[in-house]
């Protein structure tokens, strides 16, 4: 289980590898963003079990910095890595519906990934 408290500059994330899934959510403009996302790299290469059929990454931010961008794609380049035959990685984008920048910086995300997101809206 990874659980980090969110505070003024960085989001709340709570990972559960027993659900297969991390959530990151809220604001991420942190000072030095390798080093905060980095826990959760490494978190996500020793603990995402493949033995499930997926593992899911849910991100409902509300804002990210340009160097949260360049952390967030390390860290979902290292799940995708992990696809497999039985074995999938789901990213699950959130925005509000009167958000359509942070919509747009999902899909350019999954543009240069090359992989596909689902994209939700927040309820």
């Amino acid at each position: 289980m990874l659980n980090i408290s969110a505070n003024i500059d960085t989001p709340s994330i709570v990972g559960d590898s027993a659900k297969g899934s991390i959530f990151i959510k809220g604001i991420s403009i942190p000072e030095n963003s390798m080093a905060f996302y980095d826990t959760v790299i490494k978190w996500l290469a020793t603990n995402i079990d493949m033995s499930l059929p997926h593992f899911d990454i849910n991100i409902q931010l509300e804002y990210f910095n340009t160097s949260s961008l360049k952390s967030l794609l390390n860290l979902m380049k290292k799940a995708i890595e992990k696809n497999g035959e039985n074995f999938r990685v789901r990213v699950k984008w959130y925005y509000d519906e009167d958000d359509e920048d942070m919509r747009y910086r999902g899909e350019e995300l999954s543009l240069i990934l090359k992989y596909p997101f689902e994209y939700i809206l927040n309820s």
